[in-house]
């Protein structure tokens, strides 16, 4: 059996008493190296040895004496230096899947400028820019409202960093996988933890001029806009992330043979394209993505009086197939009126909207 994050191939049934081969199998692997077993030894047990490093990381990070802590190794793709980074467990929760990119994000403590950092390890797509080389293109651009990046890098030199290209797997549909870490000089929280809906409105307003500008300046088209994509800074500023699924506009051949995007913030359009009727991602997509995110985090977060019946059938359409959630789209101000928001400012502008992205799916109920 061969399991790695491009997925699981297994052999054909064998008589293991008969073929030597799984014995053989277990001797190679009690007898092989820690990086040929797959421990990656660039991310390892912070030492004792250095005490005063780790509880100035501790005190940074803001952790319990029994907190775990490990140290980091990032090698830059660019300048080839390796620095290193002390963290702890990781604050996202979407790497539990066996496959895909089983991205880990975490608070770091930087061992060389003694400040917090963002550290991003995660399974890269290939095919796919990495998400380092677009930092410093769009940083270069002068690209406001997104971070900087501080290094970002391959993790190589052991076996299984790549993982997708084995020779018994070119027959089988898959992805190849690349092990890489990213680290940039913000974190911030959760679009859905703002402390106001003006908050929220003005977060979002600074990630669209984000987006704006990667398309002026860079020529580059994120393809990605979701709640999870745009963060809220200590300063209350709104940043657009996660630029690993983004093109360059004159890039014109498909990378994956699957869809880009987050399901429950795509466009209609897009939803309603198949292989027969093949759409392009335009700005104007993600223009709408941006809409949808408002209305998201507007209806599952904000002050409301709705009921739960009404609360729930509202976010249900985000999950549902097009057709619902383009009927909500076009039955116009009812939808909005039937959430009941306790800010009017809020209402209003979400009216405005809809009326704006209905008239785009031919609604006229306004």
């Amino acid at each position: 059996m061969c399991a790695t994050r491009s997925g699981t191939s297994v052999t054909e049934s064998f008589d293991y008493t008969q073929d030597p081969s799984l014995a053989t199998f277990f001797w190679r692997l009690s007898h092989s190296s820690a990086e040929t077993r797959g421990i990656d030894t660039t991310f390892h047990r912070a030492t004792e040895g250095n005490v005063e490093e780790s509880l100035e990381a501790r005190r940074a990070l803001q952790l319990l004496d029994t907190a775990p802590l490990y140290k980091v190794s990032v090698v830059d793709e660019v300048s080839d230096e390796t620095s290193f980074y002390l963290v702890s467990d990781p604050f996202t929760t979407s790497h539990r899947s066996p496959t895909g990119r089983c991205t880990r994000c975490f608070r770091a403590y930087d061992v060389q400028w003694k400040k917090i950092v963002l550290l991003k390890d995660s399974w890269r797509v290939d095919g796919y820019e990495a998400e380092g080389e677009t930092y410093r293109a769009l940083n270069s651009k002068g690209v406001r409202n997104i971070p900087q990046l501080v290094a970002a890098g391959n993790v190589s030199g052991c076996p299984g960093w790549t993982c997708g290209d084995e020779p018994f797997l070119e027959p089988q549909k898959r992805r190849v996988h690349h092990h890489y870490r990213l680290v940039l000089d913000t974190i911030g929280h959760s679009l859905t933890h703002f402390d106001s809906t003006w908050q929220l409105v003005n977060a979002i307003l600074d990630a669209m001029i984000a987006h704006q500008d990667a398309l002026e300046r860079a020529q580059r088209l994120h393809r990605d806009i979701s709640v999870g994509n745009i963060i809220i800074t200590d300063d209350s500023r709104g940043m657009l992330i996660d630029w690993e699924l983004s093109k360059v506009l004159d890039h014109k051949e498909p990378r994956s043979y699957e869809k880009t995007g987050t399901w429950q913030f795509r466009s209609v359009r897009l939803l309603e394209a198949d292989s027969q009727n093949p759409i392009e991602h335009s700005a104007g997509d993600d223009v709408e993505s941006f809409f949808w995110v408002l209305s998201w985090v507007v209806g599952r977060n904000a002050s409301s009086s709705m009921t739960n019946n009404v609360w729930a059938n509202f976010l249900r359409s985000f999950d549902s197939d097009v057709y619902m959630k383009k009927t909500m789209l076009q039955s116009g101000a009812p939808t909005i009126e039937g959430m009941k928001l306790a800010t009017p400012q809020v209402k209003n502008l979400l009216i405005k909207l809809w009326r704006h992205f209905g008239g785009r799916y031919g609604s006229e109920r306004f």
